[in-house]
């Protein structure tokens, strides 16, 4: 006819805080979510008291205690752009260059995992069909492949981008980048032409 009253009692706060435990039935609940990469496992010691009195039972109640581990199980998460464009914080990276250019050396793409060990591949999804820039999948790089760029005709490019891990399973993570072209001063272009005129 005893009851039972379960308690957490590990002397470290920090341990016992992200856990509470229902003292009547001694199911553990977590209070937050966890990451894994910052902590992978928890030792709880928790207490089991009966509920004996002095008027019921000889002697006193019995406190036992138990140590529970808890382990986090790693979960694959998504990588993550780190924004590199101060005028548009909506924007991975922006870059602004003249439309005469035949080179872009400073614009790389930027992305971390917090799952450790994993490779990252990025990727132009959009925005590129005339195959004007290209992108090193593996450092993020972003060049001018196709030196055809026309302020006149499309002032800025703005491409789509992916970076995916390798982790198990793949997840990715998508962008924008921007490309603004400066105009750039041109000659003027003549034709060759041929006119008739009658004698005298």
């Amino acid at each position: 006819s005893q009851s039972l009253v379960w308690a957490i009692v590990t002397a470290q706060a920090e341990a016992a805080a992200p856990f509470r435990i229902d003292g009547e039935t001694g199911q553990l609940y977590t209070t937050r979510s966890f990451n894994f990469e910052d902590k992978s496992e928890f030792d709880l010691t928790v207490s089991i008291k009966d509920s004996a009195e002095p008027s019921d039972l000889i002697g006193p109640a019995f406190v036992v205690s138990q140590t529970v581990k808890v382990q986090i199980i790693d979960v694959n998460e998504p990588p993550v752009f780190r924004a590199q464009c101060n005028v548009d914080l909506s924007l991975t990276a922006c870059v602004s260059l003249s439309e005469a250019a035949t080179t872009l050396s400073d614009l790389s793409l930027n992305a971390t995992d917090t799952d450790a060990k994993q490779g990252l591949t990025y990727n132009i999804v959009n925005g590129n069909s005339q195959k004007i820039f290209a992108l090193d999948a593996t450092t993020g790089k972003i060049t001018i492949a196709n030196a055809v760029l026309d302020y006149e005709t499309k002032p800025e490019h703005v491409l789509t981008v992916s970076v995916t891990d390798d982790g198990t399973p793949p997840l990715s993570t998508w962008s924008s980048v921007k490309i603004s072209l400066i105009d750039a001063n041109e000659p003027p272009r003549a034709s060759d032409q041929t006119r008739s005129i009658p004698e005298n």
